[in-house]
């Protein structure tokens, strides 16, 4: 079985149609999204349009969930204080903007999303699995993310695992 999974799409639009065409060359047989769908980019509507239309399951995403709920916020400033300039411009601006674009309903959609997605042997989370203690909003998404940091039990309950918002190498 030949699984695509496509993450952090970010509003990308032009990104998202070059990916669906090599989607259709290489025919995979089941497709899901990795969250983060929306935020950040010029075309969060027709991402969200598009992969409801294309019919595709997957999770939610940190940027997704900031879209209504800040409460990650002052954790965020206070472990990255260089960094709070940037969280006033996603937290204030960006975030605003992309939910007055996408609107109500796929922000519904959005929300309606699972934090985790199993496929047979596959799991499938947005955020790392190494960082699911670090960052509030993976706590929240994750309550048994420490049952889960354990390679070993990884690889003893899927044959696979996928994590969107990952920054570095992964082998698990």
């Amino acid at each position: 079985m030949h699984i695509a999974i496509l993450a952090d799409i970010h509003g990308n639009l032009t990104a998202l149609y070059a990916v669906l065409a090599d989607l259709r060359q290489q025919k995979p047989d089941v497709i899901y999204h990795g969250g983060d769908l929306a935020y950040g980019g010029a075309n969060p509507s027709e991402v969200i349009d598009c992969i409801v239309q294309e019919g595709w399951k997957g999770v939610l995403g940190n940027t997704d969930e900031m879209l209504w709920d800040a409460s990650a916020r002052p954790a965020l400033e206070a472990s990255a204080p260089k960094l709070k300039p940037l969280f006033k411009v996603l937290f204030d601006l960006s975030g605003p903007a992309t939910k007055q674009m996408i609107g109500p309903s796929r922000l519904a959609w959005l929300r309606a999303l699972p934090t985790e997605l199993r496929h047979e042997n596959l799991a499938l989370t947005h955020a790392g699995l190494a960082i699911c203690g670090a960052l509030p909003w993976t706590r929240q998404m994750m309550p048994n993310w420490r049952l889960l940091t354990s390679r070993w039990m990884l690889r003893s309950w899927f044959t696979a695992t996928f994590t969107g918002h990952s920054f570095a190498r992964s082998e698990t």
